[in-house]
């Protein structure tokens, strides 16, 4: 027997979602990016890096992701005791990702983000992963949401 939540997959997506960035981390919105804002380089293995910090997050390795947030981001978080919370939600309310559909990265607020969209075994539309990831390498950020409620982009 498949255990559900109680509510919509859409609704506790929404409630599961965590929105964690260095503006938000430094208490004042930036303003939108000028379009075409030229953005600095992410390192040439962002996207194994992107990939392998999913991993960790689908694997509970919250030890692993703490280290590697941005210093920022690590001071709002607190401990790695965060990640085992954000693991445990997303298993308890969209189940195990079952496949991967799409990879991509896009330009947020002014920031790069790797956008990891999946099927979930308990989850009725695909869930996107977000990561912000800096220059450095560095998480500045994550977030989960259901696909119909992707955040805009940045033009």
């Amino acid at each position: 027997m498949t255990v559900r939540p109680l509510l919509s997959s859409a609704l506790a997506m929404a409630a599961l979602t965590v929105a964690v960035n260095v503006a938000a981390a430094q208490s004042t919105q930036p303003a939108p990016p000028q379009p075409h804002a030229v953005l600095a380089q992410l390192p040439s293995d962002s996207l194994e890096r992107a990939r392998r910090y999913a991993t960790w997050l689908f694997t509970a390795r919250s030890d692993s992701l703490f280290a590697n947030l941005d210093s920022v981001v690590k001071t709002q978080f607190g401990s790695a005791d965060t990640f085992d919370q954000i693991a445990a939600d997303l298993a308890i309310r969209a189940g195990s990702e079952d496949r991967l559909i799409s990879e991509r990265w896009v330009n947020r607020l002014g920031k790069r983000q790797y956008w990891r969209t999946s099927k979930y075994s308990a989850a009725e539309e695909p869930v996107i992963l977000r990561l912000v990831i800096l220059p450095t390498g560095k998480i500045a950020g994550l977030g989960m949401n259901p696909l119909s409620q992707a955040p805009p982009i940045d033009p």
